[in-house]
């Protein structure tokens, strides 16, 4: 269990850190469009899916 705890933890990091470098070039002020939000969501789901599917 330990290790499903690091992996997931591990994913977020790296897609926070994804998404800050996509948006290090915008300033602050601009709102995040919609559907980069929903690709992200799309690689979490997929993450937990396999994840699941692994520990079977």
């Amino acid at each position: 269990m330990k290790n499903v705890n690091l992996m997931s933890k591990l994913y977020i990091v790296l897609t926070l850190l994804i998404t800050n470098s996509v948006y290090a070039g915008q300033e602050p002020t601009t709102p995040i469009p919609e559907p980069s939000i929903l690709s992200l969501f799309a690689v979490i789901g997929v993450v937990v899916y396999i994840l699941k599917k692994r520990n079977k």
